[in-house]
């Protein structure tokens, strides 16, 4: 009866990862088809067959290859991203309110990208530079005041996030003052998008993404270890300062590159591995997986969402998450704030 039992529950995520990947393609196929250009799923079907050079359509084929696949793709990915380090930082400091901001590095890159706006007429490539010069230096600063000569103190990585952030959202707040013309595309920035990345980046995303992400998945089993409490985990065996680096290391790797592309695109890495641990379990090994097309899931159909709200002009993707995200933090505030630190 319990190895019945157990085989149900081995399968249940595997069985939900399905249904999930199934829910993902849909969403992608609409997702190419809807916009300010509606666009026929049988078209959209002929431009990946090539079956459009038979009806001289150049039109859908450039529209879906250069606008709208790029853009389906950096939304998968970031929030994929977002997700999973979402899912290890809520293992790793064993608190379900915790999010991939709460390090500081949003607000590095944040204040990094509008420096550089300010500062340079290559927008599209300054911005893009500058945050990943401005997470880095966030990311720095957290683990340096968090180390104490061994490793890394997790009270202290989120007392050292939560003072870098706040200096770094001082420092954003000094240059929206000063900026004058660019503050239009700073605001639209800081807002989170999924439309401004070329073939190129995306590429260079997708390369930091995937290291990222298996960098994490290879630390599931110690990250359920680490549930226990971190004297625990070391009585069993793990290594809990090289899987607090590791994991810390992965998840700046993961927030620097979303950020940097994509601006602040909030509450992905709190709503998506919540919800996947209420429906799978605590465990890290489905956990982290179902959390990363979790994140694709949430952030495509916020995005079409936006799309299909103001086709005509560019919604920002970061208010529709955070109209999501918002009232169900709120509802993780109440059901599990009495928890936190327990």
């Amino acid at each position: 009866m319990s190895q019945s039992s157990g085989i149900r529950k081995a399968g249940s995520p595997i069985y939900i990862a399905g249904l999930m990947t199934v829910l993902l393609i849909v969403l992608a196929l609409t997702h190419l088809a809807h916009g300010a250009h509606n666009i026929s799923l049988h078209d959209v079907w002929s431009s990946f067959t090539g079956d459009f050079n038979r009806t001289g359509d150049k039109t859908t084929h450039t529209i879906i290859w250069s606008i709208r696949l790029p853009r389906l793709l950096t939304a998968i990915i970031v929030g994929s991203s977002l997700a999973v380090s979402g899912a290890a930082l809520q293992g790793l400091f064993r608190n379900p309110l915790a999010d991939p901001y709460v390090l500081g590095i949003a607000s590095g890159g944040a204040f990094g990208a509008a420096l550089a706006m300010l500062l340079t007429t290559q927008l599209i490539f300054g911005a893009t530079t500058g945050a990943f010069l401005g997470a880095g230096l966030a990311g720095v600063m957290v683990l340096g005041l968090a180390h104490d000569g061994a490793s890394y103190r997790l009270n202290s990585v989120l007392l050292a996030g939560v003072a870098v952030g706040l200096i770094f959202s001082a420092l954003l707040s000094l240059v929206l003052l000063f900026a004058e013309r660019q503050a239009g595309d700073m605001l639209s920035w800081l807002l989170g998008h999924v439309g401004h990345t070329s073939w190129s980046q995306l590429t260079v995303m997708a390369a930091l993404t995937f290291v990222g992400i298996i960098a994490i998945q290879s630390y599931a089993s110690a990250l359920d270890v680490a549930l226990l409490g971190e004297n625990a985990a070391q009585g069993i065996g793990v290594q809990f300062s090289n899987l607090k680096k590791m994991v810390l290391l992965s998840t700046f790797i993961l927030v620097a590159s979303a950020v940097a592309y994509c601006g602040i695109i909030g509450f992905v890495g709190l709503v998506v591995p919540h919800t996947m641990r209420l429906l799978s379990g605590p465990s890290h090994k489905y956990l982290i997986g179902l959390s990363a097309i979790g994140g694709a899931i949430l952030l495509v159909a916020a995005d079409l969402v936006a799309r299909i709200i103001l086709p005509e002009r560019e919604l920002p993707v970061g208010v529709i998450t955070a109209l999501i995200g918002g009232p169900f933090f709120l509802f993780l505030l109440r059901k599990d704030g009495q928890h936190v630190g327990h």
